[in-house]
């Protein structure tokens, strides 16, 4: 639809309105739009050389574009949770996308958010798109129904709505040549990036066990009945309902995308064609000297670290975020109209970022500066210079004080601060920010602190393995060489590791987080703990605390929660089943050591300890490069049987070990090597795992002649 079609669509039943009513300056009203997984540089005034984005480029020059944003935590419902409160994720605990569905008593994200707080003051408040928070935050909300469901799970009235819409105004049909049918029950024209190129056409994502986590291709649906579109017609309907009121309102526009799947339609779709982009400057990055070799399926999921392929979802990435520029435009145009502009707070974000095939990830969850970074720009007529760029480095936990300042609310308490001084060049600010992830454990970086150019990644845990990096973002943008970890020359970086752990360490005090505070003083910022290359022989202790050498064990699984024990005099760990009716308890380890990894060691030894104790069935399975293994089809590996016990009763440790010959240990098993599998009534205590490098059995393949 074209913007003069649509302004003459929305122009019927609002010949009455005319302008909006008069509206006190004192009290100002918000419009805050925010997308979904949107990296910084998906805007052309940030330098993109591909993408173009005119109607947010104007709204940057109106008023002021930070170019050094990040979000406090690269994941969805924590980042949100940190934007609509102003708390750290250890503070409004919503600590993961699961714990956006919990009750009110859960005692997750017990303050309120600004609409709350400003719904309290008389304003008029309406939020519409994704939510992805706890549901008992919403009550403040006009149009905002809900369809509750057990255990804190629900589904947004929005949803329903654009689904009954989509029923109504574009007719179901089968796949054609070429296509398979979406999760919007909708058929996509299948790109090279997706899974099922190449495939007879009608497969159906929502039955299909060949499982994919993003789609890409085309959306065989009209461009006006998007869920984009939708959501931004909601939000052209909310801005007039407001114009009706004397009261102030806020309104949040948030849009779904370009968060996946990635499925532009036309013309959105082939837009930006992808033989003109440029893979990512770190593709084929090795990462050996990364905390992140496993991260976000790197090793399951190949087709991210292809350049060839990865133009098709970069292309069709940028071809959702030109649609949203498209929508901002008719949004702020409506502002305009209704005479709202002056008065009206504008602020444009997004939740985190994307790393686009980067490094060869897909998706966030790291620190890196694709996931990490976002866009952000305020514009607020006569109280913002138009023009401003802020280059120093912000976080989106500062969101909730700037809204509560600009809107002359008071100040609340929060975790953040307003930029209200920065954007108006008075700043006092400390010059660093820290964002957060993963406190399920050490296994990966839990705190990145960066002051624009020097940035580390470290953990809580001084016990942790991982591996501590340190970038110099000046010299290294595309963050490909730890200057720490196994870097020969990391010691002439120690004292520039140890500064920046020091303002982590400040900021964890200040902040309230004493605890972690401790633990990240405590941390070497060089790791002792990183193993040279050369061993025979790796392993994992499961105590308290776990000691991890060379192998990573998986504290909790989607129906297993391990927990720490005492048992014959010695410490270990025992399985819990999630649910009573659990057949099964998995117990998950991966190689973490180069020198195994890949099929490098296919000869080895594997040993299990254990607490003999309950008549428990046990059986482990491992990463086999055995090509009659049948395959899973959501992954290229399999688990191949290794050895089959029965614990008996002896009250006893013991060890189980075996012997095998084809090792890959390619992570290939959602990014698992090794599963011990529990069955029965009684739960297993193990005490850790090793592996051991042995010669390969005489004739055999790799025997010596």
């Amino acid at each position: 639809m074209k913007r003069r079609d649509f302004l003459a669509t929305t122009a019927v039943g609002l010949a009455s309105l005319g302008r909006a009513l008069p509206a006190s300056p004192d009290r100002p009203n918000l419009l805050f739009i925010m997308t979904d997984q949107q990296r910084h540089d998906a805007l052309s005034i940030a330098g993109n050389p591909v993408l173009k984005t005119p109607n947010l480029d104007q709204l940057a020059r109106e008023g002021a574009w930070f170019e050094r944003a990040y979000t406090q935590c690269a994941v969805c419902a924590p980042a949100r949770a940190t934007i609509l409160t102003g708390r750290t994720v250890a503070h409004h605990g919503v600590r993961s996308n699961g714990l956006a569905h919990v009750e009110e008593d859960s005692g997750v994200c017990p303050m309120k958010t600004f609409d709350e707080l400003l719904t309290d003051r008389g304003y008029r408040c309406e939020y519409h798109g994704k939510w992805h928070m706890p549901i008992h935050r919403t009550a403040c909300y006009r149009q905002f129904g809900v369809e509750r469901k057990p255990k804190g799970r629900y589904r947004l009235r929005h949803f329903i709505n654009y689904r009954a819409q989509l029923d109504r105004d574009v007719p179901r049909r089968e796949p054609r040549q070429g296509e398979q049918m979406s999760e919007y029950g909708r058929p996509y024209t299948v790109d090279p990036m997706d899974r099922w190129f190449g495939l007879p056409s009608g497969q159906d994502a929502r039955k299909s066990k060949r499982r994919q986590p993003d789609y890409h291709g085309r959306l065989e649906i009209p461009a006006d009945h998007s869920m984009t579109a939708y959501q931004g017609r909601c939000t052209v309907e909310a801005l007039q309902r407001a114009a009706r009121q004397s009261a102030p309102f806020s309104i949040t526009a948030s849009i779904n995308f370009p968060h996946s799947p990635i499925l532009p339609t036309a013309p959105y779709y082939g837009m930006y064609p992808p033989e003109e982009i440029t893979p990512p400057a770190s593709i084929s990055d090795p990462m050996t000297n990364s905390p992140y070799r496993r991260a976000n399926g790197r090793t399951q999921m190949p087709e991210y670290a292809d350049p060839d392929k990865i133009r098709y979802m970069i292309s069709n990435y940028y071809g959702l975020v030109r649609e949203i520029d498209d929508w901002v435009g008719r949004i702020l145009e409506e502002l305009d109209r209704l005479g709202l502009r002056e008065n009206t707070l504008v602020i444009f974000t997004s939740d985190h970022g994307e790393m686009l095939g980067a490094h060869g990830m897909r998706e966030k969850n790291v620190f890196y500066e694709e996931s990490a970074r976002i866009p952000l720009i305020l514009r607020f007529p006569e109280r913002i210079r138009g023009g401003t760029c802020v280059a120093e480095p912000v976080s989106n936990l500062d969101l909730f004080a700037t809204i509560m300042d600009y809107l002359g609310a008071g100040r609340v308490a929060s975790d953040g601060e307003s930029l209200r001084d920065t954007i108006e060049g008075r700043s006092t600010r400390p010059g660093y920010i820290v964002t957060e992830w993963n406190y399920h454990g050490p296994r990966e970086p839990n705190y990145m602190v960066t002051d624009g150019r020097w940035k580390l990644l470290t953990c809580y845990s001084p016990e942790s393995s991982i591996v501590n990096a340190l970038y110099d973002l000046q010299e290294d943008p595309h963050e490909m060489t730890n200057l720490l970890g196994r870097n020969p020359e990391r010691e002439q970086y120690r004292d520039q590791g140890e500064r920046m752990k020091g303002l982590l360490v400040a900021w964890l005090e200040r902040i309230g987080h004493a605890e972690h505070a401790v633990g990240v003083a405590k941390r070497p910022v060089i790791n002792p703990n990183i193993l040279l290359p050369g061993l025979t022989e790796i392993g994992v202790v499961c105590g308290d605390p776990v000691a991890e050498r060379g192998v990573a064990f998986e504290r909790e699984s989607s129906v297993t929660r391990n927990e720490p024990v005492e048992a014959g005099g010695r410490g270990g760990w025992r399985t819990v089943r999630r649910k009573p009716g659990n057949r099964f308890r998995y117990v998950y380890f991966t190689v973490d050591y180069a020198d195994f990894e890949s099929g490098a060691k296919p000869h080895c030894r594997v040993s299990l300890d254990y607490f003999d104790e309950g008549y428990t069935e046990v059986t482990i399975v491992y990463d086999s490069s055995d090509a009659t293994v049948k395959v899973v089809p959501r992954a290229p590996g399999a688990w191949k049987p290794g050895v089959r016990f029965t614990v008996g009763d002896s009250k006893t440790w013991k060890r189980a070990t075996f012997e095998i010959h084809d090792a890959r240990f390619a992570h290939r098993q959602n990014g698992r090597d090794i599963r011990v599998q529990v069955q029965g009534d009684r739960e297993l205590t193990f005490g850790g795992l090793t592996i051991e490098a042995i010669a390969p059995p005489p004739g055999g393949p790799g025997a010596p002649e």
